[in-house]
């Protein structure tokens, strides 16, 4: 009779264990879930103020160059070259600027790579 009391003290010591052990790891992985959530949604907010996505508009022989997200004005010029370079002047080596019919990078004061 002792050693069948043993034997179920073991068996729901044991089982008792497992499931606490199942119900940790489930906290934990919702847990990790939240924390990446957050993770990725500060990284998003890093990427765009890393690299900020401009537009450009023209008018007449000056183009502007704006964040259409914040509504913050950068530069004008005459030129997509004078955009660049103007950007780099304030600091920002990196931007990806968009046209009404073409997108580019702008790298260092430099235009690269135009897509028609």
């Amino acid at each position: 009779m002792t050693d069948s009391i043993i034997i179920v003290a073991g068996f729901g010591m044991f089982v008792g264990w497992t499931l606490h052990s199942m119900y940790r790891q489930f906290k934990d992985d919702q847990m990790f879930k939240r924390i990446m959530v957050e993770i990725d949604k500060e990284e998003e907010h890093d990427i765009e103020h890393i690299i900020p996505l401009c537009y450009v508009e023209q008018d007449g022989d000056n183009y502007f160059l704006y964040n259409k997200k914040t509504m913050q004005f950068y530069v004008q010029a005459t030129s997509y070259e004078g955009l660049a370079e103007r950007m780099a002047e304030l600091g920002i080596s990196v931007a990806c600027v968009k046209d009404q019919d073409k997108s580019m990078w702008f790298v260092n004061g430099r235009v690269e790579e135009l897509v028609n």
